[in-house]
């Protein structure tokens, strides 16, 4: 059958209304899914930034307990001679964590709060700051620790707290709490300097504490010559364990402690400059 032009006319209108009319449902259909996908990833959103905040809330127990962590942290590395991490660790103690009990526990009882805040905000930090005594932080710090146990019974019925503690903040005063005395020494390595035989400390620091496996790294300081040699002048076994032989000015020498146990060394140019690695 032939078509006429009206004929074809008819049909092409017709096609192009079907045309229009598919591309209408097509645009609805993407319209739609492009609103459910909006909804899924906004409600994943909120859902992920409640879970989040709900992560944060700790009970007081939680908060004394990381400040008792900390404490005793700082308590080991100023037995490292790491002052600044001690430092850093006092410090998290109250910035990061006492903070967030300071208001319930001035419920229960003012004079409390305001003397631990003290002892952590200002004392302890001053004292670490003066390089006082170890004995002397030891005793501080269980001082502190006898108020948090009363702080704690205190707020034992209290709700979580909400804290803001972030994970860079923590990292950040755990990095610090390895013995780093130079910012180019690595994490794993404890520096000594080689001062002299003039001083009254020729190896700084002169008695060091590290753990099994850990690295020293002496640098001499000095203009002289000097040598880092295990055991003493009078030990039959000197420079069996290890032996620098002689550094000159600002060369160094390095040995991995592998076993547990208390090490001398001293200078074979000058005898009288000793010191001590405590490896535990």
């Amino acid at each position: 059958m032939k078509l006429t032009g009206e004929h074809n006319d008819k049909i092409t209108n017709l096609t192009k209304h079907v045309m229009v009319f598919l591309s209408i449902v097509g645009l609805l259909s993407v319209g739609s899914v492009l609103q459910s996908t909006t909804l899924f990833f906004n409600t994943s959103i909120d859902s992920t930034m409640a879970f989040a905040q709900e992560q944060q809330k700790k009970t007081p127990a939680e908060i004394i307990s990381k400040v008792r962590s900390l404490l005793n942290q700082t308590i080991n590395q100023y037995k490292n001679q790491n002052f600044t991490g001690a430092q850093s660790l006092a410090s998290s103690a109250y910035l990061d964590h006492f903070e967030f009990i300071e208001a319930p526990l001035e419920k229960h009882d003012k004079a409390l709060k305001e003397n631990t805040e003290i002892m952590l905000r200002e004392q302890l930090r001053q004292m670490i700051k003066d390089k006082s005594p170890l004995e002397n932080i030891q005793q501080f710090i269980s001082n502190i620790n006898s108020n948090l146990n009363k702080a704690e019974t205190l707020l034992a019925n209290e709700t979580p707290i909400q804290t803001i503690e972030s994970e860079t903040s923590s990292a950040t005063a755990t990095n610090q709490t390895n013995p780093t005395p130079s910012s180019s020494t690595p994490s794993n390595i404890t520096e000594v300097k080689i001062i002299g035989d003039e001083v009254k400390e020729p190896y700084i620091p002169g008695s060091i504490i590290i753990e099994s496996g850990e690295k020293v790294r002496w640098v001499n300081n000095d203009v002289e010559v000097h040598s880092v040699t295990s055991g003493l002048e009078s030990s039959a076994d000197r420079g069996k364990l290890f032996d620098s032989v002689l550094l000159n000015a600002n060369q160094t020498f390095e040995h991995t402690f592998d076993k547990p146990g208390t090490y001398n060394y001293y200078c074979t140019v000058h005898p009288i400059m000793t010191g001590v690695v405590n490896v535990s």
